[in-house]
Parts: C-alpha cells; structure tokens; sequence
C-alpha cells in the first residue's frame, strides 16, 4: 500500500467514524427529547388529575395500621366514646399518589358503653387524654386497645388541626375550621349532630367522630 491509498484509506475510516458518532448523538438526543416529552405529558396527567380529584390514596385490606394512639374523649370532664379512623399515607407521586395503611373502631368507656352521647349543659368543653401502648413485658410498642388493662399507657401531645360541626344535615353547618376545645356556642340548638376532628401525631392522621345530640331533642325527635 502506497502512501496515498494510505491517507486515502484513513480518511475514510475518519469519515466513517464522523458519521456513526453523529448518528449515536443524533439517538441520544432523540431519546432524550422523548422522555422529556414522556415526562412532561406525565405531568400535565398528574395536574389535572391533582386539580380534578385532589390527592389520590390506595391500600391494601391486610396491611392495616399497627400501631395507633389511644384518644380517650373528655365531655366537661367526663369520659365518652368517640369513633376513630387512623390513616397513615406514605407518598409515592407526592402530592398527587399516596399508599394508605388504616385502622377503624371506637375509644370505648366501658362504664357507659351502651350510652347515648347527649348534651345537656349549656357549656360543652371537649378535651382528649392521648397516649401510647406498650407491652407490659418487653415494653414493645403495640396497638392500643381500650378493653387490654395490661397495657402500659405513656401520654403524648398530638396537634388537633381542625373540628366541623353540623347539625341535622349536610347544609347546616355551624363549625368548620381550626380546633377549639369550647364548642358551646355551636351546638346550643336542639337536633342531632355530626362533629369530625383531625388531629395528626408520629405522621398518622386520626379522624374522631362523634354523634351527639341535645337533650331537648329527643322530645323534639318524638
């Protein structure tokens, strides 16, 4: 091979490298372009879903939440049942997709099970004595249950976020923001209510839920 078939020869092996190299970038881009497009049509989904259905939970029935916190309800100092749902949401799209643990039941007074939640007092003070459950034995964190006296009980200070107070319906409601303990001024009238509480401690969420009524309403009712 002579020297000019020699230089001829490499510059074709350059001229055939130049193109594979522009041809690589050319896919890269192009793939890059793509999942930029992917990703941006994926976020417009997940705005207009946000906006449309706001935040979006699921869970699984057998995976419940283990370890919730005993609210024992107090009514002017006494106490009273109250209905609880825990909710403890890990994020998955934050924002937008949440999986969701869940633990139901009610924070029973076993002197008064079986009672009515009714208001006679003209003032109506509420107040909560929180706590966690530990093992008596190994001190083993564990799911509080009102009706196990073996448990070890240590006090805790969740924030209370907010209460709604409605009477007799969906349309009539006298309270709806942040919580306040003195709720007498809001339900002074006769007629059955529906009074929802947020409170949230150690990341879950827990919803009490109380259906107490006036006194004069079961006159009313009759």
């Amino acid at each position: 091979m002579n020297e000019d078939e020699y230089e001829l020869e490499k510059e074709e092996a350059l001229r055939d490298y130049n193109i594979s190299k522009n041809d690589l970038r050319k896919r890269r881009t192009g793939k890059i372009k793509v999942t930029l497009i992917v990703l941006f049509i994926l976020l417009i989904v997940l705005i207009v879903v946000r906006v449309i259905f706001g935040k979006l939970y699921f869970s699984l029935p057998f995976l419940n939440y283990n370890k919730s916190i005993e609210y024992k309800l107090l009514v002017n100092g006494e106490h009273r049942n109250v209905d609880f749902e825990d909710n403890e949401d890990t994020a998955i799209i934050p924002g937008v997709l949440y999986f969701r643990r869940s633990n139901y039941g009610v924070w029973y007074n076993m002197e008064r099970y079986n009672e009515d939640l009714i208001f006679v007092e003209d003032k109506i003070i509420l107040d909560f004595k929180v706590s966690e459950c530990y093992t008596h034995t190994d001190n083993v964190r564990v799911n509080c249950d009102s009706t196990n006296d073996k448990l070890v009980h240590k006090e805790v200070m969740p924030k209370f976020k907010s209460i709604y107070i409605r009477r007799n319906g969906k349309n009539n409601v006298t309270y709806d923001g942040e919580f306040i303990n003195d709720i007498s001024s809001y339900v002074k009238e006769s007629g059955f209510y529906y009074i929802e509480i947020l409170a949230e401690y150690d990341g879950v969420e827990t919803k009490l839920v109380l259906f107490p009524r006036r006194e004069e309403s079961i006159k009313w009712k009759r």
